[in-house]
């Protein structure tokens, strides 16, 4: 399958998916229409395997990739968010300050925890 197939076949699918959830939410059979997301591409398993460097494509441009078996969704593809850079360990180092005695007990803490001792 080429990729101006896979994109006529989601103009097809979302042209569809959008009947259907005008449908389902005259009903009222549906609670919550703000959690559907219509930019998504489903494809079962055999699919998947034999398209998978142009799924990646579509990943890799802020697609969802549904992945099914049998009709029912198993997977989803979606892109990683890079990390800008990574955290430098230290780097709060002599700005955080801890009393000398902040691992000591406070007794009335204890005294509300434990009770009184007899």
């Amino acid at each position: 399958m080429s990729i101006e197939n896979i994109r006529t076949t989601k103009v097809d699918l979302v042209s569809d998916f959008e009947e259907l959830h005008q449908n389902r939410y005259k009903n009222g059979n549906q609670t919550r229409p703000d959690h559907v997301n219509i930019n998504m591409t489903m494809r079962n398993v055999t699919e998947t395997k034999a398209e998978l460097s142009s799924l990646l494509v579509m990943v890799e441009n802020g697609e969802d990739v549904i992945i099914s078996r049998g009709g029912k969704p198993i997977a989803k593809l979606v892109k990683i968010e890079q990390i800008a850079q990574p955290r430098k360990l230290g780097a709060m180092r002599g700005k955080i300050i801890f009393s000398p005695d902040y691992d000591q007990a406070d007794a009335e803490i204890e005294r509300l925890f434990y009770g009184e001792d007899d």
